[in-house]
């Protein structure tokens, strides 16, 4: 709406101008040589208002094009944000759903979380012998068919996060929620199904303890807590706790 009423007010400058010297001069021939240089100077910055009114039109119009770019641009990145937590929040709760239809066979008592602090007393029992990574595994694998789901949905909630595009600090925030969805005994009975897996195998593995999933675990109080420290380390080159040896170069 500015420019038309400043090229409109330019003309009319321009055309008092050009007829003013008739007024003040009395010699024609004189008045005609001001008008005509008048005119021209006239011409000449009217063009420029019209040419600098132009380019900051353009310049705005260039700024509100770039706000919108970034409006669309957090918009964008907020509607990223909500598919990944609307996905991450029902992978939590499929987790929680897993945990609730627990039970164990062969002890009708030892139902939901009940099951975890057994399974963790015994599989610490079998740490004190040499071949404790065979018996780890043939625990879990005789196991499979009802404790399967809830190490499959764990495995599914750490691959989710992993490959995710958010931050480092973003993924540890998210990783806290599941680390909270557990009971300590949980915690020990995932880092020793851990126990159980090829020497740099597991990425999810390597995730968790980097990211010192097991910190409230409890796990440094239990019998034999050492021998499992080493044995992961061996296993996935990192400890439980990061700072009790240095982290192995990939």
């Amino acid at each position: 709406m500015k420019l038309p009423l400043y090229i409109t007010g330019a003309v009319v400058i321009s055309l008092l101008i050009a007829f003013l010297p008739y007024v003040l001069f009395r010699s024609v021939h004189d008045a005609g040589s001001i008008g005509d240089w008048l005119a021209g100077s006239t011409s000449l910055v009217v063009q420029t208002v019209v040419i600098y009114l132009l380019f900051e039109t353009y310049r705005s119009q260039k700024h509100e094009l770039e706000q919108q770019r970034q409006l669309l641009k957090v918009a964008n990145s907020e509607a990223a944000r909500k598919r990944f937590e609307d996905g991450y929040y029902m992978l939590l709760d499929r987790y929680e759903a897993v945990v609730c239809r627990l039970k164990e066979p062969e002890n009708v008592n030892y139902r939901v979380r009940r099951v975890f602090p057994a399974m963790s007393d015994e599989c610490l029992g079998f740490l004190k012998n040499a071949d404790a990574q065979e018996a780890l595994l043939k625990f879990f694998h005789d196991r499979d068919w009802w404790l399967g789901d809830w190490l499959r949905v764990v495995k599914m909630i750490v691959k989710y996060l992993r490959e995710s595009d958010r931050t480092d600090n973003e993924q540890q925030d998210y990783l806290k929620l599941l680390r909270g969805s557990m009971s300590a005994a949980e915690a020990q009975t995932l880092l020793l199904y851990l126990a159980s897996m090829e020497r740099g195998n597991s990425l999810t593995a390597r995730y968790l303890l980097s990211n010192n999933f097991f910190k409230y675990s409890y796990i440094s109080r239990r019998p034999s807590y050492d021998v499992l420290d080493k044995h992961i380390h061996e296993l996935h080159g990192l400890s439980i706790y990061p700072t009790s040896y240095d982290v192995l170069n990939d």
